[in-house]
């Protein structure tokens, strides 16, 4: 696989084609962080984004923060994970500011490594954000290994919206549940969760709403656990097993005030797709072929070119 990126990144370079895109975490953090709403910003394929240790004050940041309304990242022009674009280590990802900061779109990421919450959404009520085919694997954290959503702990119920569609979480670690929704709204869509530890998969607290559909949970602490004053509004389509790490026996979600467990009704997993190596190498090929064809293509020209002249 490092072989097949480093020959994906040469070949982007040579041809031109992806000229446009950013090959470094510095350069990424720098434009998104000084954006004005409604810019998108594409990953080159094969592009490790490894941060930076960015010290102001006393503490030390290596999150990517999103300021803007409308602010889109994608994993090579078409946002998907097959473009191997990794966010690799650090403390925390990406950080989703205090403010009304509505449409954000990530599209295409792996997330790995973080030891301090990877994605980080403090955004209002009013905020929204979105992931599409977005995976998730050994993070840890003590608010959520992989997401924490929150906004204030004054008021319950006035944090901001994230969707997870297409997703995975697998082997993150967090005493406070993989995906910790505080006040927020959360939406899953076609996603697993799989060998996560610590808390439960997914965690609602401070009178947060959650929908979930055709999501599979395996092997994990618990599913979904719901906090008093939180709720689950739709369930349909969910698939758990073996979740029984936390001894509650609930393939499901445990609701905490009512002390029972509403059973998922899937009678087996139907998660949306995860990028295989299969996949991976056969899309990697493809590549591969049309950018020796831009190659080609591209010398083809300059050979006419320069016969004319």
């Amino acid at each position: 696989a490092r072989m097949m990126k480093s020959f994906i990144y040469l070949l982007t370079q040579v041809s031109g084609i992806a000229a446009s895109c950013y090959d470094n975490w510095f350069d990424l953090m720098a434009d998104v962080e000084d954006a004005e709403a409604d810019q998108e910003f594409v990953v080159c394929p094969g592009t490790d984004l490894i941060p930076e240790a960015i010290v102001s004050g006393e503490e030390v940041f290596t999150d990517i923060w999103i300021y803007q309304s409308g602010t889109r990242l994608l994993c090579g022009e078409n946002g998907e994970s097959n473009n191997m674009c990794k966010f690799k280590g650090g403390q925390s990802h990406l950080y989703i500011s205090d403010d009304d900061i509505e449409g954000v779109f990530v599209s295409g990421f792996l997330f790995e490594g973080a030891n301090e919450t990877s994605v980080i959404a403090y955004g209002t009520s009013i905020s929204s954000a979105t992931f599409v085919d977005c995976h998730w694997n050994n993070n840890s954290g003590i608010e959520g290994g992989a997401v924490n959503v929150w906004h204030t702990y004054d008021t319950r119920g006035k944090a901001q919206s994230v969707t997870f569609e297409k997703c995975s979480f697998t082997n993150n670690n967090a005493d406070d549940g993989t995906v910790l929704v505080e006040g927020g709204t959360l939406t899953l869509k076609e996603s697993l969760f799989s060998n996560n530890k610590g808390g439960w998969a997914v965690e609602l607290k401070l009178n947060s709403k959650a929908e979930i559909y055709n999501t599979c949970f395996s092997h994990n602490a618990g599913p979904v656990y719901i906090y008093s004053g939180s709720d689950v509004l739709a369930s349909e389509n969910n698939h758990g097993q073996n979740n029984n790490g936390d001894k509650y026996d609930c393939e499901g979600s445990w609701d905490e005030k009512r002390g029972s467990c509403e059973v998922f009704t899937a009678s087996k997993c139907q998660p949306g797709p995860k990028p295989g190596p299969t996949t991976i190498f056969i899309t990697s090929i493809v590549v591969i072929i049309l950018l020796l064809v831009a190659i080609v293509w591209k010398k083809k020209e300059y050979l006419i070119n320069r016969c004319r002249h």
